[in-house]
């Protein structure tokens, strides 16, 4: 019987860390200045998921200060910077409220063009090169075996 309870518990928990989470974010829409509202119910909503031992999503995560419990709007209340290093490009976000930096990676490819659909043959991404050389590697090879 107790794990019907437990079962039936989870969506109430979800609601209710859902409605802090949307309450947090109107108030903090409608009253920029309200911030202090705002936080009380972020850390509200990470005391429930503590005490129930329920996970955030990473998306919502990442919209949460770790240290101050504010909200994460950016102009609002953070600051959002794109950092190029090496290949690879994050997405740096401090908080105005206590100066704590979030270093994400960007994961955001370019959108495929539909007129580079028909692209030329020699222009081809390494691996598919690759794939090509082991491919015309391996038929070589069946046709020795088969001269044999």
């Amino acid at each position: 019987m107790e794990i019907n309870n437990k079962q039936q518990a989870v969506p109430d928990v979800m609601a209710h860390v859902n409605f802090l989470y949307q309450a947090s974010h109107e108030i903090l829409r409608s009253n920029p200045n309200n911030l202090a509202l705002s936080r009380f119910y972020l850390s509200s909503m990470k005391a429930v998921c503590r005490r129930n031992v329920t996970r955030l999503h990473p998306s919502i995560k990442r919209t949460i200060c770790r240290v101050c419990h504010s909200l994460l709007v950016p102009g609002v209340t953070a600051t959002t910077r794109f950092r190029k290093r090496g290949r690879q490009k994050r997405v740096n976000v401090s908080c105005l409220k206590c100066g704590k930096v979030k270093r994400l990676i960007s994961d955001n490819q370019p959108s495929p063009d539909p007129s580079q659909q028909n692209m030329p043959s020699n222009t081809k991404h390494k691996s598919e090169k690759k794939d090509e050389r082991r491919l015309s590697s391996d038929d070589k090879n069946k046709e020795k075996q088969q001269n044999l």
